[in-house]
């Protein structure tokens, strides 16, 4: 009897030191896991909030919790002309109605105008194609004139106009301040020649 409740008493105390042994890991992984998730979450080091950005006028080691998104969008505006150019006359005729016969020829460059915030790249991927391309449009026809009357050819260059819209989100992470800013720029995409013949 005596045997058996020693045996009892040690059953016990070694459940009792497997239960505590367990607990206190327990604890030590919690505590370890407490700490793994305030270390992830960490956003300031002192009183200087962390530096996302590069900052040339701050000084060596400071840091600056600024975080600066863009978004850029393009959207379709209208069509755009250039003034009537003349480019070439007939002079009127007193015997015979006649025709003019013209082939008109002009080289059209695409253009822009405002501030481009995140380069030009940027800008042309959203548009799909280049600021700085050029091409030569030509047109040839024939018109069928009046007696007694003069005539001019003329032509104007045609641009189908984008408006391409750039948003600067800057968050303070330190303050938690968003603010925006929108910068525009104007394209025109050359389209080709309109050309007429009036009367003069």
């Amino acid at each position: 009897m005596k045997k058996l409740r020693g045996m009892l008493v040690a059953l016990i105390a070694i459940t009792m030191l497997i239960g505590s042994s367990t607990l206190l890991s327990s604890n030590v992984n919690a505590k370890e896991k407490e700490d793994n998730v305030f270390y992830n979450e960490i956003v300031t080091v002192g009183e200087e909030p962390i530096n996302t950005e590069s900052d040339s006028g701050s000084k060596p080691g400071m840091l600056k919790g600024i975080v600066n998104m863009w978004q850029t969008t393009k959207s379709y505006s209208n069509m755009s002309y250039s003034g009537w150019t003349t480019y070439g006359n007939r002079k009127k005729s007193n015997s015979s109605t006649g025709t003019i016969s013209f082939t008109v020829s002009s080289k059209i460059s695409n253009s822009y105008s405002g501030s481009i915030k995140v380069g030009v790249k940027k800008v042309e991927s959203v548009l799909g194609f280049s600021l700085s391309s050029s091409q030569t449009y030509s047109m040839t026809n024939t018109w069928n004139c009046k007696k007694n009357t003069n005539y001019k050819v003329q032509y104007r260059k045609r641009y189908k106009v984008y408006k391409v819209k750039q948003t600067q989100t800057t968050i303070n992470s330190w303050t938690g301040q968003i603010t925006k800013k929108n910068y525009y720029v104007t394209v025109k995409k050359k389209d080709g020649v309109d050309v007429r013949v009036v009367e003069s």
